[in-house]
């Protein structure tokens, strides 16, 4: 496959139901501090369609529009919190305590539920979605980077995953991705 854009629907088809399946197939648990309170688990992921984003709050690009596009989205759609629920997990726990990451994701929307573990748990929670990580840079450097997945993993009020909105996708496209997911 030449990359995303050039591939056919077919291929893409053929991508997507393989990480389905195998997002599917590890069920692995996870349990995370949630900016919202308490405890956020596998469990938590059902009663309401969500939008599952993971990145870092010192993200330069990727994170910011996502959020933004996410919130925007759900706006556009004229949905509330409690229609479609946008979820950040952290994957540099060592930068991002829960007093940081809510203040980061409530500059957003104060509805979106940030997630974050220490780093035993965020690799369980990286493990259930299938999401690659990796910092960049010079050992010691305060400012490194991180490498992540950038995908908007669309959750189905039951807990099971339903596909992806990649990173810009088109708006058109992700409205009926998640007018699929919301069955509006």
């Amino acid at each position: 496959m030449s990359g995303w854009a050039q591939s056919s629907s077919a291929e893409r088809t053929k991508v997507l139901t393989a990480l389905a399946e195998a997002i599917a197939a590890r069920r692995a648990e996870f349990a995370l501090a949630s900016t919202a309170g308490g405890t956020f688990t596998q469990a938590d992921l059902r009663g309401a369609p969500s939008m599952v984003f993971f990145g870092y709050t010192f993200c330069p690009d990727v994170c910011p529009t996502t959020l933004a596009e996410a919130t925007a989205l759900r706006a556009q759609l004229g949905l509330s919190p409690e229609d479609l629920r946008i979820i950040f997990v952290t994957v540099d726990p060592e930068r991002d305590p829960i007093d940081v990451l809510k203040g980061y994701v409530e500059g957003f929307d104060p509805s979106i539920i940030g997630l974050v573990g220490d780093e035993a748990e965020t690799a369980n929670v990286k493990a259930a979605f299938n999401v690659f990580s990796e910092k960049r840079g010079e050992p010691g450097d305060p400012y490194y980077l991180v490498d992540h997945t950038a995908l908007i993993y669309l959750i189905k009020p039951d807990g099971t995953f339903q596909g992806t909105i990649s990173y810009e996708e088109s708006k058109d496209m992700a409205l009926g991705k998640l007018k699929l997911l919301v069955q509006k």
